[in-house]
């Protein structure tokens, strides 16, 4: 179009006036659209990475740190205004590191931001930080921040194998599950599995509270709160029905990790028939060469 009206006979444009108007007009549309997708693509766009930040739930006294990338992946300086956490985020648990604001990141550059969690008591803590700046993606950036509880911070052994007292079939296997983490376990249930031989059976739970030495006896596992250091106990009774081995599943489901149920394999071995000899021992003395001892009975 621009080409068109720059070659236009002027005689023509004095002839119709309206018509070079227009043209001039559609033409200087043509180019302002031009200059925005060129002023968009050059203009300064903000990439965190990794785009949220997890940290574990340690304990009281000690602190973990998480450092993310603040990209800039325009073609003009990036100004990063303002960095603030969330109202969710407490000023005395959560710190940041960074550069001193307001500060540029040219294009293709990064800048470091580290955030520093050292709680001043057990739970989860959840937010963001909140990064103001020139970004065509958005003034506002938010970045999630969440402590997490792992599965490695319940400890446990995840197979049991249990061998029978023919003499005292009552006898219960207790099996532990120790929380080392900061945020306490809640527990939902406590199950064998669809699988489970019948030779299985749960008959009681039991929780050692931190800084305690006796178990305390718990009628139902059912929200029970497992704090950092408790122990928390569930007790199984095996009663061989045959000779073969028989297997199963112990699951304990709580709240707050993605790795629940906690599973335990069962294994229980059968009975063995109990072998008593008497005497235990058997004492010939001293003989000659040649000469026959006594005999000696054995009862099995």
């Amino acid at each position: 179009m621009l080409n068109r009206v720059s070659r236009l006979p002027q005689s023509r444009c004095m002839s119709h006036p309206m018509w070079c108007a227009l043209a001039l007009i559609t033409s200087m549309i043509i180019l302002g659209g031009c200059d925005e997708e060129i002023t968009e693509r050059e203009s300064p766009t903000l990439v965190v990475d990794p785009d949220r930040i997890d940290l574990p739930a340690i304990p009281v006294g000690q602190s973990a740190s998480k450092t993310v990338r603040l990209t800039n992946t325009g073609l003009t300086a990036l100004q990063v205004i303002e960095l603030n956490f969330s109202n969710e985020i407490s000023s005395t648990e959560f710190s940041k590191a960074h550069p001193e604001l307001p500060f540029l990141v040219e294009p293709e550059q990064s800048v470091e931001l580290t955030v520093t969690y050292a709680p001043q008591d057990g739970g989860r803590d959840s937010g963001f930080v909140l990064i103001t700046s020139n970004s065509s993606s958005g003034r506002l950036t938010r970045v999630p921040i969440q402590t997490t509880i792992g599965a490695a911070d319940i400890v446990f052994n995840p197979q049991l194998s249990i061998s029978p007292d023919p003499c005292d079939t009552d006898s219960v296997t207790w099996h532990s599950f120790l929380n080392l983490g900061a945020t306490p376990l809640v527990v939902n249930r406590v199950e064998l599995s669809d699988s489970t031989s019948s030779a299985f059976e749960i008959v009681g739970y039991r929780i050692t509270r931190d800084a305690q030495t006796m178990p305390e006896t718990l009628a139902s596992p059912e929200g029970v709160s497992v704090a950092n250091n408790d122990l928390f106990e569930v007790g199984l009774r095996f009663t061989p029905d045959g000779p073969r081995e028989l297997i199963g599943a112990l699951n304990l489901f709580y709240e707050g990790d993605e790795g629940s149920p906690h599973q335990v394999l069962l294994s229980g071995e059968p009975f063995k028939t109990p072998v008593e000899v008497t005497p235990a021992s058997v004492e010939f003395g001293a003989l000659d060469l040649n000469q026959q001892s006594p005999i000696q009975e054995v009862s099995i």
